[in-house]
């Protein structure tokens, strides 16, 4: 189904960004076929109904996993300033599907092949493909697409170069998308998903990095206050710095890592035990 301008000025629709599974275990329904809320209320809260982001509305700055481009049916009720929520809706496109006509009129900004920027201070920001470079993020949030067919029977190449980021600025990382990091300071936030690959200079102070399913991350040098996750027992993350809360340099450790604390201000642990004792055997 080809998504044209006619048809958004003629239908009904939300942007949505999540998970196929959402609060409660509450699973969509697969592309093409109608979800109905089961405790639909025109009450504006953040309780029944299908939620998404509605021409206009400016979106609420968190990182998801999908873009989902959703026809609807029923009214549209507003909560708050960030989203809607609908009784009914099916999804259409997903990702680089979305026209960027629909992306842009919800207040979501495109990243194009070869765009530079120079400073990325709030909003929502997509690169669904291509290279794109960002000398500086000091707030906002960044979601990088990258694997799907474009339709020539090859995978769409997605990299991202960010210099540094910080200021609870956060990268969501999907598909097999790549990015390149240079630092990320104060309150920073990096995830990286299915075959994401996610390489990152320097962290510290209050960052939060996360690699899931299979996807790979490596750190040269975690500092004070920072904090890694690594779940999925494919999911690899690599960690360069040798002077991590003073236990021994660890590299390529795989499998659902519960939280690790680097530097002096913390404890390195793997599935409920302390990574010296995994090492010493």
């Amino acid at each position: 189904m080809k998504i044209t301008t006619g048809w958004l000025n003629t239908h009904s629709w939300m942007i949505r960004m999540g998970e196929h599974k959402t609060y409660g275990g509450f699973r969509w329904k697969p592309k093409g076929q109608w979800t109905v809320a089961p405790d639909w209320t025109l009450e504006p809260s953040d309780r029944g109904g299908l939620f998404g982001v509605a021409p206009c509305v400016i979106p609420k700055i968190m990182v998801y996993r999908f873009l989902w481009l959703c026809e609807t049916l029923g009214p549209h009720v507003s909560v708050g300033d960030s989203i809607i929520k609908v009784p009914q809706a099916r999804i259409i496109a997903v990702d680089d599907e979305i026209p960027s006509e629909a992306l842009a009129a919800c207040n979501i900004h495109i990243l194009h092949d070869g765009d530079v920027v120079p400073r990325i201070d709030s909003g929502l920001w997509v690169c669904l493909w291509g290279e794109a470079y960002i000398d500086t993020m000091a707030g906002g949030s960044l979601i990088v697409v990258g694997g799907d067919e474009l339709g020539d029977g090859e995978e769409a190449a997605t990299r991202v170069t960010i210099g540094a980021m910080w200021r609870r600025s956060a990268v969501y990382v999907n598909h097999s998308a790549q990015a390149h990091i240079g630092a990320v300071w104060h309150c920073g936030c990096v995830q990286a998903c299915d075959r994401a690959s996610v390489t990152i200079t320097e962290i510290s102070h209050t960052t939060a990095i996360t690699a899931k399913d299979c996807a790979m991350v490596e750190i040269g040098d975690a500092g004070a206050y920072a904090k890694a996750r690594c779940y999925g027992d494919t999911a690899t993350m690599t960690i360069k710095s040798d002077h991590t809360c003073g236990l021994r340099p660890f590299t390529g450790i795989r499998g659902a890592i519960d939280q690790v604390h680097m530097a002096r201000y913390g404890h390195v642990g793997y599935e409920g035990r302390l990574l010296e004792d995994i090492l010493d055997g």
